[in-house]
């Protein structure tokens, strides 16, 4: 019987040139039923999710990722933490979640005499990646921030549930029993930006996403995001990130990140 090893960890990159995905899938999941441990890291858990084996498991997702990953697969229970795992299966959404599940793995599993030491190495390389990481702060991590005015909070969370739809900022405003002009100025006081553009950026990121990680008709993506058309979209799209939406998906072609399932 084949054996393998106790920890098997993928990566993006090392899918590229595999001409036979399908095969290593299966051997993925025949690895996990003899009891190794299959880590993935960033996007290498869209390939993990087409295995089947997060199928009832929770997962990390980047920020980055994490639009395109609901579209492609609805019902598995993503978050955006640094890391989870469930069951013999870590999902590593960024550096620092790669850091803080190698520093879990130091301290259960390295020898008390060098534990010490590694940590400590490992601990200071750590704060550099945090750094960069609060750079993406996701809309989930900062509907979680208990400093920020209670009706900033929760516009943002209206704003993240209903993307889809229009949404009128006035009419938020009546929702949470404010003034328009108070939301207005708690916005740019916490956020620097009004809540109209904070959720012209929220639509925008979450266009980006599925423009350059899903197969999605770029139709479909401006609906989805509250655009009434795709030019609409497309204008805005020119304009926040410096090309067309078809630019930036042709660019993105032959990179194995446009998924379809």
């Amino acid at each position: 019987m084949k054996r393998f090893p106790h920890y098997i960890c993928i990566v993006a990159n090392a899918w590229h040139n595999l001409d036979d995905k399908l095969s290593v899938y299966a051997l993925l999941r025949k690895a996990e039923r003899v009891g190794s441990n299959i880590v993935s890291v960033g996007g290498a858990t869209f390939h993990l999710a087409l295995t089947g084996l997060l199928r009832d498991r929770k997962c990390s997702i980047h920020s980055e990722y994490r639009h395109a990953f609901e579209e492609l697969f609805p019902l598995i229970d993503a978050n955006t933490r640094r890391f989870t795992t469930d069951r013999r299966i870590t999902t590593i959404s960024c550096a620092a979640g790669a850091t803080d599940f190698a520093l879990e793995l130091v301290e259960t599993k390295v020898e008390a005499a060098t534990r010490a030491e590694v940590i400590g190495w490992m601990r200071n390389t750590g704060s550099e990646q945090d750094a960069r990481e609060k750079e993406q702060l996701d809309i989930l991590a900062l509907v979680q921030n208990d400093e920020l005015p209670k009706a900033v909070l929760q516009a943002v969370k209206i704003f993240d549930q209903e993307l889809a739809e229009p949404i009128r900022i006035g009419d938020v405003a009546s929702r949470l029993a404010v003034s328009q002009r108070r939301l207005e100025r708690q916005f740019v006081k916490h956020l620097q930006v009004p809540p109209a553009k904070f959720l012209r950026k929220m639509r925008l990121k979450k266009a980006r996403q599925l423009v350059l990680y899903t197969r999605t008709p770029l139709p479909e993506i401006a609906h989805s995001v509250g655009y009434s058309s795709y030019t609409a979209m497309a204008n805005n799209y020119v304009r926040e990130f410096g090309c067309k939406p078809t630019t930036d998906r042709k660019n993105r072609q032959g990179t194995d990140f446009l998924f379809s399932v």
